[in-house]
């Protein structure tokens, strides 16, 4: 099971660097992946780069 416990990040609220899982309401840095409250869980996380219109992300 993914440490946000399968809840939709991608519907959670951005609050500057922090993603918080409107399921559970555990709440990650974006930047680092690491669980605010618990910096030993971690999300995996990837590269990012805003290149004009674009965003390009490595996986």
């Amino acid at each position: 099971m993914p440490p946000w416990r399968g809840g939709p990040l991608g519907e959670g609220t951005l609050e500057g660097e922090v993603v918080t899982c409107p399921w559970h309401h555990w709440e990650y840095n974006v930047r680092t992946g690491e669980l605010v409250t618990n910096p030993t869980v971690k999300l995996v996380t990837y590269p990012v780069h805003v290149d004009g219109d674009e965003i390009k992300v490595a996986v």
